[in-house]
């Protein structure tokens, strides 16, 4: 790419932007970034610029980011329908964050199909990671009424599985997930006090297998899956290790 700043109006040239190489660099949206590595804050706004929270993730996930380099997903109020887990796979998740809207949390809501298919929310494998993740509101759909779910609907709300870690944000709202925050086989998952829990089904806050969870100050409300004798609040087990000191059950 040559020197100089080309404005593009096909989203999907930015897409690609780092299969590109030069001094040049795309602008779209507003947002203008070179196809080199990411070595300041960049901020990716959710739907204006990034039509999807998929897209800016896999946008991450083809990014180098060193230095000074830091990158926010910012998702805009409103409401995400129809969403499949979204399982970020960045290299240099440390640096990645996913924010909303801190202060009303109830203003960006993300509603999961995970139903039937054992869906999650965020769900972290193999050591990937995100900073940290805060400012939303996160529905499952495999919640039939109290107590109450649907068949292969046991996924987590946010669930990291073989050592890989994430930060929760204690402006983050999670409902009828069947586990709300879940940390297994080796990952690290610290929740900021605040987060809430409601409606989970075996448990809201649960460590698993050598996962560990931080979720001091944290609420949960109303677990249970009644058929199975289950619900939970708080649960470490199979040598999992959970912190819920100034807990609120």
């Amino acid at each position: 790419m040559p020197t100089g700043v080309f404005v593009v109006n096909d989203f999907a040239l930015l897409a690609d932007l780092f299969s590109y190489s030069g001094p040049g660099k795309l602008s779209y949206k507003g947002l203008t970034l070179s196809p080199g590595a990411i070595e300041d804050f960049v901020m990716l706004s959710v739907p204006s610029v990034f039509p999807t929270i998929q897209g800016a993730l896999d946008f991450c996930a083809k990014a180098s980011i060193r230095g000074k380099g830091y990158v926010r997903i910012q998702l805009e109020d409103g409401v995400y329908d129809g969403l499949s887990t979204l399982e970020p796979q960045i290299a240099y998740g440390d640096r990645v964050e996913i924010i909303g809207n801190e202060a009303n949390p109830d203003k960006v809501v993300l509603n999961f199909n995970s139903a039937g298919n054992n869906g999650c929310g965020f769900l972290f494998l193999r050591g990937n990671s995100i900073c940290r993740i805060n400012g939303m509101t996160l529905n499952g759909n495999g919640w039939v009424s109290h107590g109450v779910w649907a068949d292969q609907s046991y996924g987590g709300g946010v669930l990291a599985n073989y050592n890989s870690q994430v930060l929760v944000g204690g402006a983050m709202r999670i409902n009828k997930f069947y586990y709300g925050v879940s940390s297994r086989y080796g990952s690290a998952v610290r929740c900021e006090p605040g987060v809430i829990v409601t409606e989970a089904g075996d448990v809201a806050f649960h460590a698993f297998a050598g996962g560990s969870l931080d979720a001091q100050g944290c609420t949960a409300i109303a677990a249970a899956h009644t058929k199975e004798g289950l619900g939970f609040g708080f649960c470490a087990e199979m040598g999992g290790s959970l912190d819920a000191s100034s807990l609120s059950p």
